[in-house]
């Protein structure tokens, strides 16, 4: 019902203000009212149900509910779309603007149309931006879905059956979400203005776990010796962070650890904790960490065994990741 009368005093505005009759004043006054109404109207499009605020709020995320058919093969990092459409699903409201600065083959992006958000994508690497668009522009809204009627109008709720997402806009109302893609380096991110963005989510690099190209720039494209140099380039990622993110504004980050041989000394690097300290540095709180459960993460393709199959240098075998939330607080 709540939804049904915002819609209806949107439209109404919306009519006043194309009447010939209005003066300037009565036009603005008009303006303003409509963007609060709008405002409510994205903010109720926005509320999670009860079950799914159980669901999404729960610190474990389980494999069995965060698989996906995003995994395309298109790009050497794996990034399940349930983890970007719960985190906009959260974190954002409809009509807002989502950014992934590692954006690859463009899941985040997709996730972002889906649930009517804005979005931005950049990388450094072209041949992921053309992947990302050539995605953008073939894939469908959903497979296997039911349609089901809504209050709302231009608005509905489509039920993806194998993963239980929760998507609010219809194929018809598609493309006033359609995402941009710019090559930029998240280190710099020249084509963003201060503030201007109300959500990050992004999976950059685990160090050199996984190669992703073999460009100069990439960051995953550096030594096993070079952690320290990885971790201060990150840094200037996350300094864009706290620039171009609205305040009281969030950054999820999606990220594991490392085993790596150095120096002889075969050792855990906790990526996720050094980020935690980085963005804490930035004056970022960390507001939030989920366990990701994945299947067993193996370094470079192999298993990390150890003394195998005697004690007492064993590893663990990742199969977890990290989904670690921030806040930029107002005001500081």
């Amino acid at each position: 019902m709540e939804k049904r009368l915002a819609k209806a005093k949107c439209d109404t505005l919306r009519l006043e203000l194309i009447e010939p009759q209005q003066d300037a004043r009565q036009q603005s006054k008009l303006r303003q009212e409509l963007a609060r109404w709008e405002a409510r109207y994205a903010k109720l499009l926005s509320r999670l149900d009860h079950d799914e605020w159980l669901e999404l709020t729960r610190s474990v995320w389980p494999f069995k509910d965060t698989e996906s058919n995003a995994k395309t093969g298109l790009h050497p990092a794996q990034f399940s779309a349930v983890i970007p459409y719960r985190a906009i699903k959260m974190y954002s409201y409809v009509d807002e603007i989502v950014l992934d600065p590692f954006v690859g083959t463009g899941t985040t992006l997709l996730e972002a149309r889906k649930l009517g958000r804005h979005s931005i994508g950049l990388d450094i690497n072209p041949e992921f931006l053309e992947l990302a668009r050539r995605r953008l522009e073939n894939e469908p809204l959903v497979e296997q879905a039911t349609s089901h009627g809504d209050e709302s109008g231009a608005f509905e709720q489509l039920f993806l059956l194998e993963t239980r997402k929760r998507y609010i806009i219809n194929e018809s109302h598609l493309h006033n979400y359609e995402p941009i893609l710019r090559l930029d380096d998240a280190r710099k991110m020249q084509t963003l203005e201060d503030n201007s963005i109300d959500l990050i989510v992004t999976h950059p690099p685990y160090w050199n776990a996984v190669q992703i190209s073999e460009l100069e720039n990439d960051l995953s494209n550096v030594g096993d010796d070079q952690y320290d140099y990885f971790l201060s380039e990150m840094g200037k990622v996350f300094d864009q962070f706290r620039r171009v993110l609205r305040p009281d504004r969030v950054v999820v980050i999606v990220i594991g650890d490392v085993m790596r041989k150095v120096n002889g000394i075969t050792q855990l690097f906790p990526i996720h904790s050094d980020f935690i300290q980085l963005m804490k540095e930035r004056r970022f709180v960390t507001w939030d960490t989920f366990i990701w459960e994945t299947k067993i993460r193996e370094s470079k393709g192999k298993p990390m065994m150890g003394s195998y199959p005697y004690p007492h240098k064993l590893f663990s075998q990742f199969a977890h990741n990290y989904v670690l939330v921030f806040r930029k607080l107002p005001g500081t």
